[in-house]
């Protein structure tokens, strides 16, 4: 690599403190044992933030004058650099980009402000590592958060908005002087500077897709994807995604002619014979589309879609009993309603409940099957008070709370820092729980369905293995209380059911692998625009 630069001179520390139309009931049950955190795709990375100790003016910028949504309070809130500043920060703690870009200090500002937000936070949280290489070939830095994303921003005017030098170098030093780093505005002017006059090569060095996802995401993928794949990952982390609609066609009156119709009005592609794809950079009000307010479709990514449409091909939902352990916001649940199952739902989430219950409100009226009960409570627990009550299901779908690994083209800060092994081992935990249960509650020769949007092999293919094959340890009774006296039931025999090539559209054949389940990859179908990275795995209970 590059050879380093000495470290440039900061000023000295200051001293101080810098330190089913109708509306499904809704119960909950008494079993529940206590909150279930369903993992959405966002952690913070380590120490995001957090000023390091003796950094200058690190008391200018603190927690206690940043609003929840990354906006700055005062007279800095429009000033569209410092909004992409605390933007930036507050992606690295764990809050969703697209959540930060709808808050009202971005939604105040002018258009071409407002454009200029999104435009600079979306490129930096998507180009984060590249970004860092840059910086990093002229030097070390002072152990300072803050100062790194100000370069970061500074770096990204320069090459990849292509802002000139004057401009980006004089905006970033004015924003280092008003967050409290103007004792390093030299190192800044210098840094930028230097990075200014390679921009050249450093345009060119872009187009290297190895320093574009963070190498111990890399090491977690390397069981699952090829040299090829993983380049296909990186190109997604970096590209806009479409927004994928699923159309509410009953099996029926199913048609591909319906369908072609639907994607002509909705201005979008027919993909995989049930999805409409928007073109790239439709966002705004979907809510005035055609068919909307009818329910006739629901946002749901492509990938995620295969969940039930794996289940439906190994058993006909049509009148089927189907428990769903994880339903909220109920994407896949409309999906079940549209082929006609019963279904139950239940979710530990009362704000995803709130939204599972309006797109039941919107999109179950037209359906074929019906909405049996909507549960707020942990999925395993209420699975396994089913089944000691003598309830049968002819299903059971898992959408396991997980690290959300696999939506980097939706969220890519999902993957700049791994998460805390306490957090990892507590989601194994509840993924195996809600294996073991749903095996209590599907009736002999029923089909359990377990499906995540990781693409961590550990919370996949990893995790089914570990349920077919390995012993449960019992889980005590202070962390979960899922099991009465800490000990599991008998786990009834299971076996994989593979999904073969007729079971999936074309599209998705090469996500089957070796066991028969599906791997969906980011870099997958790219010249349609690619998918989420999604796992799903069916199985059956024997006895």
């Amino acid at each position: 690599g590059p050879r380093r630069a000495a470290p440039e001179a900061g000023p000295r520390p200051n001293a101080g403190a810098f330190g089913s139309g109708a509306r499904a009931r809704t119960s909950t049950p008494t079993s529940d044992a206590g909150p279930r955190a369903r993992t959405g795709p966002h952690q913070p990375a380590p120490d995001a933030g957090q000023r390091t100790a003796g950094e200058p003016g690190s008391e200018a910028v603190t927690s206690r004058g940043r609003s929840r949504t990354g906006g700055v309070r005062g007279a800095s809130m429009y000033d569209p650099r410092m909004i992409a500043l605390e933007t930036l920060g507050a992606v690295q703690r764990g809050e969703a980009l697209d959540d930060l870009l709808a808050a009202d200090g971005v939604r105040k500002l002018v258009p071409k402000r407002r454009a200029f937000v999104r435009k600079l936070t979306t490129q930096a949280v998507r180009r984060l590592n590249q970004l860092d290489a840059i910086i990093d070939s002229h030097g070390e830095l002072p152990p300072s958060r803050t100062l790194r994303d100000l370069l970061r921003l500074g770096a990204a005017q320069l090459i990849l908005l292509e802002i000139p030098e004057y401009a980006a170098i004089s905006t970033t030093l004015a924003l280092a002087q008003s967050s409290g780093l103007g004792g390093y505005k030299g190192l800044v002017n210098k840094r930028l500077k230097a990075i200014s006059e390679q921009s050249v090569a450093h345009t060119e060095g872009l187009s290297d897709m190895s320093n574009v996802v963070p190498k111990w995401f890399l090491e977690e993928l390397a069981p699952i994807a090829d040299a090829a794949a993983l380049d296909g990952v990186a190109r997604a982390m970096l590209a806009e995604p479409p927004i994928d609609l699923t159309l509410r066609l009953n099996q029926s009156d199913w048609q591909a002619a319906s369908a072609a119709w639907w994607a002509a009005r909705l201005n979008g592609t027919l993909i995989a014979g049930e999805t409409v794809r928007l073109p790239v950079g439709v966002r705004g009000d979907l809510e005035k589309m055609p068919g909307f307010a009818e329910g006739e479709w629901w946002v749901q990514d492509l990938a995620a879609s295969m969940a039930v449409r794996a289940m439906d091909s190994a058993m006909p939902l049509r009148c089927a009993r189907v428990a769903d352990l994880c339903s909220a916001p109920g994407g896949k649940t409309l999906q079940m309603l549209a082929r006609g199952a019963r279904v139950s739902c239940i979710d530990r989430s009362a704000i995803r409940l709130e939204r599972l219950q309006q797109n039941l409100d919107r999109c179950a009226a037209g359906a074929l099957g019906e909405v049996e009960t909507v549960v707020k409570g942990d999925g395993a627990v209420w699975a396994l008070a089913q089944a000691r009550a003598g309830e049968v299901y002819d299903a059971v779908l898992i959408d396991a709370p997980c690290s959300g690994s696999g939506l980097v083209r939706r969220h890519p800060a999902c993957v700049l820092a791994p998460r805390k092994d306490i957090d990892m081992r507590r989601l194994f935990r509840s993924q195996l729980e809600l294996l073991h249960a749903a095996a209590q509650l599907v009736r002999p020769g029923g089909i359990v369905v377990y499906a995540t949007c990781s693409l961590l092999p550990a919370e996949g293919e990893r995790a089914v293995e570990r349920f077919l094959h390995e012993l449960l340890e019992p889980p005590s009774e202070e962390a979960d209380g899922s099991w009465s006296k800490g000990k599991p039931p008998p786990l009834p025999e299971m076996e994989r059911v593979p999904v073969c090539e007729e079971d999936v559209p074309p599209e998705l054949r090469a996500a089957i692998n070796a066991e028969g389940e599906l791997r969906m990859l980011p870099g997958m179908g790219a010249e349609y625009g690619g998918m989420d990275g999604f796992f799903v795995s069916r199985l059956r209970r024997l006895s």
